[in-house]
């Protein structure tokens, strides 16, 4: 899994949050993207912290962003999320990833992560399961999208779109 992230950008930390020693923060890294930390100390607005090959890292407390507890760790749908920022948000796509659960909701929006291998993820059997099923019911998926486009369809009566963004090569013909 690619992660692109651009951490010489102005990122600062949505809300107001406090961090103590002990405590687990994500700092943008330039190799990592983010990279998960221990808080070592907080001193005058500034975070004093290691990474697990003991790197120490010192940054404002705004860019030091706070970890979801760990059974948090690849929810289905990130608005399920404790903390919703950059960091955490690539972390559960990449948790769920690496199980190879390539989909993942944020509320009725659908992330894909190209797999670049085959998964048994497309049969008529599977596509049955969605059928009439409201989304989140079951794990995300394409079938649940277009599922609930075409159950709106039928109601309203009214055209519906999807739109499917991404990068040549990235499997948006899949």
């Amino acid at each position: 899994l690619l992660l692109i992230c651009y951490p010489g950008s102005d990122m600062a930390a949505p809300a107001p949050y406090s961090l103590a020693k002990g405590d687990r923060c994500w700092i943008a890294d330039e190799q990592e993207c983010f990279v998960l930390c221990t808080v070592k100390d907080v001193v005058k607005g500034t975070v004093t912290c290691f990474d697990a090959n003991y790197k120490v890292f010192s940054v404002k407390l705004e860019q030091a962003y706070p970890v979801n507890p760990p059974h948090m760790d690849g929810v289905k749908d990130n608005t399920e999320l404790m903390y919703l920022q950059d960091p955490s948000l690539l972390h559960n796509i990449r948790t769920r990833y690496v199980r190879d659960e390539i989909y993942t909701f944020t509320a009725y929006i659908l992330i894909a992560v190209n797999p670049y291998k085959p998964l048994p993820l497309y049969s008529p059997e599977i596509m049955q399961q969605y059928m009439g099923q409201p989304i989140g019911k079951l794990p995300p998926h394409v079938y649940a999208l277009t599922d609930r486009a075409y159950r709106s369809l039928k109601n309203s009566g009214r055209s519906q779109s999807i739109v499917v963004s991404g990068e040549s090569g990235a499997g948006k013909t899949e």
